[in-house]
């Protein structure tokens, strides 16, 4: 399994600890499903498409990675049920109940994701209308 990346890569303090980043990013490499059947070559390459994504969050504190690495883990595994359940060669039960668990793996990645949006949201000051000394009406 790919290796957390050394102090010179970008992610080396995600959420402004070197330690919590490369302890997220070792959890995130054991935790990616299917691993055990792929090439070092595949496992590199579905853990830098995790990094990236990771990235894409542009997180700041820990809480934040935190909840981007659920969503990343949520999505891998939704894939990887959504490909088990399109085999033929299992039954049709086993395929529907993969299929579920993968359309319940979707709705948590997007509750996750949504989490994160609110997360990072900065408070919005209004002030009063221009023109209007008054901030009541």
């Amino acid at each position: 399994m790919p290796s957390a990346p050394d102090a010179k890569h970008p992610l080396a303090d995600l959420g402004g600890d070197p330690a919590f980043t490369e302890d997220l990013l070792q959890a995130l490499a054991a935790a990616m499903p299917g691993t055990e059947q792929q090439t070092e070559g595949q496992q590199r390459r579905r853990f830098t498409a995790a990094i990236s994504a990771l990235r894409s969050f542009d997180v700041q504190q820990p809480a934040e990675a935190m909840l981007a690495c659920h969503a990343i883990l949520a999505h891998q595994f939704a894939l990887e049920c959504y490909r088990r359940g399109a085999r033929t060669s299992q039954t049709a039960d086993l395929d529907t109940r993969m299929l579920g668990t993968a359309a319940m793996l979707s709705r948590t990645m997007i509750s996750t994701l949504q989490m994160l949006e609110a997360q990072q949201e900065e408070p919005v000051w209004v002030g009063p209308p221009t023109g209007n000394a008054s901030p009541c009406r």
